[in-house]
């Protein structure tokens, strides 16, 4: 069975007055082109922000010298970056920066997971996780008393996997009101113990915004700093473009990071939603495939 591992080599190019003149070659390699005349290549040459060249070994050795780098490939497949053209950019970096619950093989893992999360960022709201219950050894949905005994003096809602329920703590449900004489609203459903009516903690669909509604939006910085990590995740999969479908305010984040030279962004607004296109060109990043 063929491994394949995804290498990254990263070209900084520097936004300034002068122009980075510092040659880079790949050469021994077999580099797809996206070229119908030319397909593949042997190696493929940068200077600065541009590629100089792109074909045989023997074409290349002409432009070399002594300060080009030289990288060689040994035969691996590379790759232009790869671009990404539906994505939630700053929900993504707050579901990678948030709690991870999609590891959890067993209710003890789940209890355990969010033990180690409130301690490391107590007196905060716990979201997202995206639990998978069939995973678990009773297959039953969580309740709030799973979560209490780990964590009851911080409000927890946390999402599954399909994002059509969510479970949530006693604390978040003193917070939201709901009790047993808590109607459903239209559209969703308070999951109810069939013994004693009480609220098991679960939500679903519609139901949900009962406790959602009085989660605090984030922050500017919260927002900035879910962007980096979105940015990072990004260079670490060869990622060089993206259109984001986003909202009116995450748009400061990205007005932040394009202020510092980190990347150029063109902005579309359509209706409400502020649809994205982050060019990471500033990152001339080569994905090489080893198969």
């Amino acid at each position: 069975m063929k491994h394949i591992k995804i290498l990254l080599t990263t070209f900084l190019i520097l936004i300034t007055g002068q122009a980075q003149t510092m040659k880079t070659a790949f050469v021994n390699g077999k580099i797809y082109t996206v070229n119908e005349a030319q397909p593949f290549a042997q190696s493929i040459i940068v200077e600065g922000n541009k590629i100089i060249f792109v074909g045989s070994n023997d074409g290349a050795k002409k432009l070399l010298d002594t300060s080009t780098q030289i990288i060689d490939l040994n035969g691996k497949l590379m790759l232009p970056g790869f671009n990404d053209n539906h994505v939630h950019f700053i929900s993504g970096g707050f579901y990678l920066l948030g709690i991870d619950l999609r590891p959890a093989t067993s209710t003890t893992e789940f209890k355990n997971i969010l033990k180690t999360y409130s301690e490391k960022f107590p007196a905060k709201w716990i979201t997202g996780g995206y639990w998978d219950h069939e995973k678990w050894e009773t297959k039953d949905l969580p309740t709030k008393e799973m979560i209490d005994e780990v964590v009851s003096d911080q409000p927890v809602f946390v999402d599954r996997l399909d994002g059509h329920m969510a479970v949530a703590n006693s604390y978040a449900l003193n917070l939201a009101g709901i009790t047993k004489d808590t109607q459903s609203p239209e559209g969703g459903l308070i999951v109810k113990d069939p013994l004693t009516g009480d609220p098991t903690g679960v939500l679903k669909d519609n139901a949900m915004s009962l406790i959602t509604k009085l989660i605090p939006d984030p922050t500017p910085e919260e927002n900035y700093t879910a962007l980096l990590a979105s940015l990072e995740e990004a260079k670490r999969l060869g990622i060089t473009s993206v259109q984001d479908i986003t909202y009116q305010a995450s748009l400061d984040a990205f007005q932040k990071q394009k202020m510092k030279g980190n990347f150029l962004a063109e902005y579309l607004l359509a209706g409400q939603l502020l649809i994205t296109k982050i060019m990471l060109i500033m990152i001339l990043k080569l994905a090489l495939v080893i198969i």
